[in-house]
């Protein structure tokens, strides 16, 4: 495990090392959004069962489930940042919003309007651009790397 410290005002590796985000974390990633999703699901169908009793609230099975879901997204998310760049990664959450969309339409008959598909177009290509940008130019990469030993780094 790399050390992390501080050196400016950059929180830099403690190995010179290239940072790149690999698939498995992509996945990870995809599946905590999937899962926190479903947690989102789970609230909406416990909240009609919502009460104020503690009793009552720790046998709403759905809220329960769902706050499960959170935990295992987290911890998805998680071992997602240990294997990628925060900047890559943390964007794709927002293919939350579009799971959610799928999954209201499909269990609470939500309609999902022009605008909606819109919105959810725009999600998606937003992340594959910001996937498509984290990639960069080998050259700038190699710039990169002469510029990090002029200075020491």
């Amino acid at each position: 495990m790399a050390a992390y410290g501080c050196r400016g005002s950059n929180l830099t590796a403690g190995k010179d090392e290239e940072h790149r985000t690999t698939l498995r974390a992509f996945f990870l990633v995809i599946l905590c959004t999937i899962f926190t999703s479903a947690g989102q699901i789970l609230y909406k169908i416990g909240a009609s069962r919502l009460s104020l009793n503690p009793i009552l609230i720790i046998r709403n099975t759905p809220l329960l489930l769902g706050m499960l879901s959170y935990v295992i997204g987290a911890f998805l998310l998680i071992l997602a940042l240990r294997e990628g760049e925060l900047s890559v990664i943390y964007p794709i959450i927002s293919t939350g919003f579009v799971w959610v969309s799928l999954f209201s339409a499909r269990l609470f008959m939500e309609r999902i309007t022009l605008q909606r598909w819109m919105g959810i177009f725009t999600i998606i290509l937003g992340v594959v651009l910001m996937g498509i940008g984290s990639r960069a130019p080998v050259q700038n990469r190699e710039a990169e790397k002469s510029h990090r030993r002029m200075i020491g780094k």
